[in-house]
């Protein structure tokens, strides 16, 4: 099945709405992550990745280091 790019753009919005629910006026986006894998269904996978600070830039790696490490800690 090919890669359907509103798949993509609907978990960024959904995203987006628990950021501000959660967030609302009090905070400023400091740094944002996308990792994707893609299945060729012939047992070869590749991933994907991008991350960015607040205003759009690249994100030194210490940084996005330190943000996996952070999820490493709370995915269950």
């Amino acid at each position: 099945m090919p890669i359907d790019p509103q798949q993509v753009g609907a978990m960024a919005l959904d995203f987006m709405e628990h950021l501000e629910q959660e967030h609302g006026e009090s905070g400023e986006l400091d740094a944002i992550a996308f990792i994707a894998a893609v299945d060729f269904g012939n047992g070869h996978m590749h991933t994907h990745f991008s991350f960015r600070d607040g205003d759009g830039a690249p994100l030194p790696r210490y940084r996005g280091l330190g943000l996996l490490a952070e999820v490493e800690r709370s995915i269950q």
